[in-house]
């Protein structure tokens, strides 16, 4: 059954008409949504940005049944770009490489914080297990020693990319 075209414009009809494009739809939203997060401010005013925004919509929008294995050709630029400006812009990540990407950077730093927590004081971390399982971790309430302000509240998690 097609849809009245009159009052919508002809994508969101279209997607309207095909529930797959609506759930493809609604994905790059949110996409889009979670790339104009604070949480990357500091790459998004940094030399790049847009090969990190390039790998980070591939990843959330991978079908791929183990998620991102197809974007390695994306991840590739943006290592590269990430270990031309290590030095300079992104120090937190001491060690990594295009060639060694999985380099631990939570202990980058030569106090062994990572770069969100020594800047705040708060962290929050969140890990997915191999059965896609997600558990949060922060110091809400736990204050570091010698960093103002490190007892104020953390934001409440961010919202997931809708499951495919």
């Amino acid at each position: 059954m097609e849809l009245p075209t009159s009052h919508l414009d002809a994508a969101h009809a279209a997607a309207l008409n095909n529930p797959r494009k609506a759930k493809d739809a609604v994905l790059r939203e949110a996409v889009e949504q979670a790339l104009t997060c604070p949480c990357f401010d500091d790459i998004r005013h940094g030399p790049c940005w847009k090969q990190f925004a390039g790998a980070f919509t591939c990843y959330g929008l991978s079908k791929a049944d183990a998620r991102g294995e197809e974007c390695s050709s994306v991840y590739e630029p943006l290592l590269r770009c990430m270990d031309r400006h290590q030095k300079t812009d992104y120090p937190e990540l001491k060690g990594v490489t295009a060639s060694n990407p999985n380099a631990n950077v939570a202990s980058a730093n030569e106090d062994g914080s990572s770069l969100a927590r020594r800047r705040s004081g708060k962290y929050r971390t969140v890990v997915v297990d191999s059965g896609g399982t997600q558990r949060s971790e922060s110091n809400e309430g736990n204050p570091l020693p010698g960093v103002e302000g490190s007892t104020e509240r953390t934001r409440g998690p961010r919202p997931a990319i809708p499951p495919r």
